[in-house]
């Protein structure tokens, strides 16, 4: 788990919106550009229990994120974030202020030369 308390939390929804991409059958809710404000007032308003964010598939984006918040009123999110890479994170972090060191590490949403290569090889018959 990784600490986030005393960020913005309409600046956070929507840069975890920003990163994030369509995918499977999310894409056939996509709508391009920015989220629009009645839906982060949305997120922003449905709490479970120690979740006070729940963002899985938004407006066709898969989100995957989750903010939780501790006994002691700590906000903390999961590493690594589903279906996003490591740069990913470091980039939503560095927007929230925050700096992330890892290692670097590869998932279905790696970008990188060698995964998408990598892609291509499974789709061959």
């Amino acid at each position: 788990m990784l600490d986030i308390t005393g960020v913005d939390l309409r600046k956070f929804v929507r840069d975890v919106y920003d990163l994030s991409r369509p995918q499977g059958l999310g894409a056939m809710h996509y709508a391009p550009g920015p989220l629009p404000e009645h839906m982060i007032d949305a997120i922003l308003a449905k709490r479970y229990a120690s979740v006070i964010i729940s963002m899985d598939y938004v407006v066709g984006r898969a989100c995957k994120m989750a903010v939780i918040q501790t006994e002691d009123g700590k906000l903390q999110i999961h590493t690594p974030w589903y279906d996003h890479t490591d740069d990913h994170l470091r980039e939503l972090l560095a927007r929230q202020g925050i700096q992330w060191t890892a290692g670097e590490s590869h998932n279905p949403s790696c970008e990188c030369d060698s995964c998408k290569q990598r892609r291509k090889l499974r789709i061959q018959p």
